[in-house]
């Protein structure tokens, strides 16, 4: 097994030419964050659960402008009028909570009120611009162009621990918090990820790119991330919302506003 140790600084200058539009870069002044279970109206029951389940942790975009959205009921989702995914909305704040949001699967969670739901939270990162990059860069590699040219946007690890599960759209770091079971990140470019199976990493080093992979399929660009936690000594799934937006703060050194 092997450590890939990157600063801040070098993971930003690894990244491609979109670090060059500052605009992709997260300028204080405007966070705000719709309550845990407050979810876009008719898209299902949420739960209000603020519970820091995963306490301390690092935002998994690090200083890139970072936006919990519904991948389904915005821009881009299948739930949407509208079919741009790289809608300037959908890189606005407030914040919005999915978890528990009405979904096809079938899915147990820790507190959800019914089992047809949204497993995590789906985040946006960037801007309409880097969107519209990642777009053209999509299309390249369809042309042929080597994988690498979707890196803009990079995805570090939440916490400290070890990368137990790579799949053909997820990834699964087991934390070294004992309280934890692990976090699950989805839809990365996955033909470009700079860890393996069984690595370790520390929190905020650099584990993949934002990119649509699904398989054989794809989604719109966006990072749907998961929580595990050990409740009572079984490990299930819990909202990461909180958690998240508690690390957008600390991690970006900025107040958001509640909006209930």
């Amino acid at each position: 097994m092997r450590w890939v140790l990157l600063t801040l600084t070098s993971l930003f200058v690894a990244c491609s030419s979109s670090d060059n539009d500052d605009s992709s870069i997260f300028l204080p002044g405007d966070c705000s964050y719709f309550s845990s279970g407050n979810l876009i109206p008719g898209t299902g029951t949420g739960v209000n659960d603020a519970t820091l389940w995963a306490e301390n942790i690092a935002s998994p975009f690090v200083r890139t402008r970072a936006i919990a959205k519904s991948q389904i009921y915005n821009p881009g989702g299948s739930g949407s009028a509208n079919g741009d995914e790289c809608a300037a909305n959908n890189f606005n704040y407030p914040h919005r909570d999915t978890f528990c949001e009405t979904r096809s699967a079938n899915r147990d969670s820790y507190n959800c009120p019914k089992r047809t739901i949204h497993q995590g939270i789906d985040i946006n990162a960037g801007t309409h611009e880097t969107c519209l990059l990642l777009r053209n860069a999509k299309r390249a590699i369809g042309n042929g162009a080597a994988p690498e040219v979707a890196n803009i946007i990079p995805i570090v690890a939440t916490a400290n621990g070890r990368i137990s599960y790579i799949g053909s759209y997820t990834v699964d770091l087991k934390p070294d918090d004992p309280a934890n079971s692990k976090f699950r990140y989805l839809h990365m470019n996955m033909r470009t990820l700079p860890i393996e199976l069984g690595d370790f990493v520390k929190k905020g080093q650099l584990i993949g790119y934002y990119y649509d992979d699904f398989g054989g399929n794809n989604t719109t660009f966006h990072l749907h991330l998961e929580l595990i936690a050990f409740i009572n000594g079984r490990a299930q799934y819990v909202s990461p919302y909180a958690s998240f937006i508690a690390a957008e703060q600390r991690t970006n050194h900025i107040p958001c506003l509640e909006l209930g």
